[in-house]
């Protein structure tokens, strides 16, 4: 059987058997083929909040014929921002992380990831909300109400 990475990429049963000049016939020999045509699908996990540094996101990606190749990120700065693809490197696998640096700013960060599996299919660029998004750099106010003492 045709492999990838040790996955099947194409779809085919075929039987084929054989005869002799005499008429002795072979078992019949069967291939199945497998061609992925779907695509894959993605995850990302991000903390709720980041004070300062950068921000961890975790993904996976899943393919259920040929496997996940991998995964690109993409972010966007505010919750009605433009969706980009972010300058990280694409990360080969099932799963990892990417450290991402905030550059905007704080705000924000909404992340999705863009799996790719082993076939060649990719999924679409992320549209709407996206998969994860981390309020970076904003501290929670702090209100302090200071009340008299009266000793007697």
């Amino acid at each position: 059987m045709p492999r990838w990475h040790g996955r099947p990429v194409f779809c085919l049963v075929a039987s084929d058997y054989s005869v002799d000049g005499q008429g002795n016939r072979e078992i019949t020999q069967t291939q199945t083929i497998s061609l992925d045509m779907t695509v894959p699908t993605s995850t990302a996990n991000a903390p709720t909040a980041v004070a300062d540094g950068v921000i961890t996101i975790t993904w996976t990606a899943t393919d259920n014929l040929s496997g996940s190749d991998g995964v690109w990120l993409w972010f966007k700065f505010g919750l009605t921002g433009i969706w980009q693809r972010s300058s990280l490197s694409y990360q080969s696998g099932d799963s990892g992380l990417f450290t991402f640096a905030p550059a905007d700013g704080p705000g924000t960060y909404c992340f999705a990831t863009q799996a790719r599996d082993v076939a060649g299919n990719g999924a679409a660029p992320p549209t709407g909300a996206g998969m994860a998004c981390t309020n970076y750099g904003e501290t929670a106010t702090h209100f302090f109400i200071y009340l008299p003492v009266i000793l007697k």
